[in-house]
This record gives structure tokens, sequence and C-alpha cells, in this order.
């Protein structure tokens, strides 16, 4: 059984309506150094895995960090806990620093929702480019773009909240399109906040480049797979009025994105698909010379 405090991070993390994908991996990290610290068990590590999976089925993010703590927890080198959690915190600047290069020269951009990816990107090209001017849809229901245009605000981004429903309508005046995505499925599908596919598919329609941020984290591995179905959540949060369908997440065809932007760098999704198949290629990428998966 699960030490209570543990336990109550695994529901933290489950009831999380707001945070990101890489927030909640960070998170399901602590629940494995608290784990380490109040028991260590190979057995309570299996089980702690076991939950995380479920508790967030659509973020790979989650899913790969609990595989990764288990094999860690097997081994016995509790120490590659802290090596991953500063390889994950590096993770971000080094999107953003690939950000760069695809960015580069763009005066206008669009974002959706709250990415910690795209915020880093947009507040380093902002030294570069200080006439930058971002807008940045609401993403509807919880508003999560209000809180990224103030974040954006204090870092003297000119940032502009616009309706999600205006979003397609904005692309033109834009030089690209970025945003961040919460997994990679194997079929090459983003899965992010809804809304995104309408921006993808206006890009297509008016020539505008879409660029997705995100570690490679978040890649779905052959031997884990997102147990994908399209959820509704609260309707509550749209109207207490009428019947509504609130989707949080949705797909976007690869065939829509320009490039990938990771913390390996700009790549495409084939690419990335290769490199990245299996649990110990995650391993060897963030905690080189850690722990091999179990057959």
């Amino acid at each position: 059984m699960l030490p209570d405090p543990v336990r109550r991070i695994v529901e933290e993390i489950g009831s999380d309506t707001r945070s990101g994908a890489m927030p909640l991996a960070q998170r399901a990290l602590d629940a494995y150094s608290l784990l380490s610290e109040l028991s260590g068990g190979q057995a309570t590590a299996e089980e702690l895995h076991q939950h995380l999976e479920h508790v967030q089925p659509w973020m790979a993010a989650v899913i790969n960090v609990s595989v990764m703590g288990r094999e860690i927890a097997a081994s016995g080198r509790w120490e590659d806990l802290g090596r991953l959690r500063d390889r994950l915190a590096a993770a971000r600047q080094e999107v953003a620093h690939a950000a760069m290069t695809p960015l580069k020269g763009c005066g206008t951009l669009l974002t959706i929702s709250y990415s910690t990816d795209v915020f880093e990107a947009l507040r380093r090209l902002q030294r570069e480019t200080p006439g930058l001017k971002v807008y940045v849809c609401e993403s509807r229901p919880l508003r999560e773009g209000v809180a990224l245009a103030q974040a954006l605000g204090k870092v003297s981004v000119n940032a502009e909240l616009v309706a999600d429903a205006a979003g397609p309508s904005i692309v033109p005046r834009c030089d690209a399109v970025v945003t961040g995505a919460d997994s990679l499925l194997r079929d090459g599908q983003l899965v992010n906040k809804i809304g995104t596919l309408g921006l993808g598919l206006a890009c297509v329609e008016f020539g505008v480049p879409f660029y997705a941020l995100m570690e490679v984290l978040k890649v779905e591995l052959v031997n884990h797979q997102i147990l994908w179905e399209e959820e509704s959540r609260d309707p509550g949060e749209l109207s207490s009025e009428v019947k509504a369908l609130n989707f949080y997440f949705e797909r976007v065809p690869a065939k829509l994105v320009h490039s990938l932007v990771t913390d390996v760098g700009v790549m495409d999704t084939s690419s990335i698909m290769n490199r990245f198949k299996r649990a110990e290629d995650l391993i060897d990428f963030y905690v080189p010379g850690g722990p091999k998966p179990q057959p």
C-alpha cells in the first residue's frame, strides 16, 4: 500500500486540470522521491507506477517519468532520481534555445493555452526581437491563456488576448503559430489543448508555419501506449443552463505541424519517433548510464 503522503501526490496529479504535462511529470517524480524516503521498496514502486500511468492517461510525460522512476527503484539507484530531476529542469531551457532557430525574425506570433515551453521561448525571443507581438488565445473553459498573457506582460512581451474562435482569423497576421504539446502519439498526432487543431488547419490554409514545442519526454512509447479517449469534463464549466460537451484536449494530425521543437533540437515527427521508441531510449537521453528497463 502506498504511504499516505505519496498517495496524496498521486491524487493531486489526477485532479489537476490546469497544469501542463511537464509540471505534472515533475510532481510524479516528487512521488518517487518521497517514496524513496519513506519506504524504498520495489514492490511499492511498482504499485506507484500502476497508479500514475492512469491518473493522466493522455499525458505521456507523466507515464514516462513513472516508467523511469520504477526502473530507478528496481535498480536501487535512488540517486538517479536527482539526476533525472536536474535534466528535466534544464529541458525547458533547451527547448527554448532550439526555438530561436525557427522563430528568428518572427515579429508576430500566435499561441494558445499556457505552455511553459512556449513562455520560456517567447521570453528569450523578446530579447532578440524587442517589438515582438504575441496573440494569446484565451483557452476556454479554464482560460489558461489569460495567465500566459499576464506572465508575458511581466517580462515585457507585448501580449494580447483573443477569443479562441478568433484564433484562426488571426493566423494570417502572424509569422508563425507556436504551441506546446501534451503528448506525441505513435501515429504522429499531437495531443494538445482544444482549439489547437483549428489553428493548425488555418496555418495550412494561409501558409503560416506551425511549430509545436515539447520535451521528448512527451513521446508515446511503443510498450507504454496512451489510452486515448475523448473525455468530456464538467459541463458546468461551459453552462449550467443547457447540455454541454466540454473537451479539454484534441488530436492534431502530423501533416499540420511544420516542425517539432524539442530538447534534442528541431526535428520532424518521423525522426523523433525513430529515435525514441522505448523506455531505454528516454533513460539513455535523460539519465545516461542509468538503469536498463526490465524485460
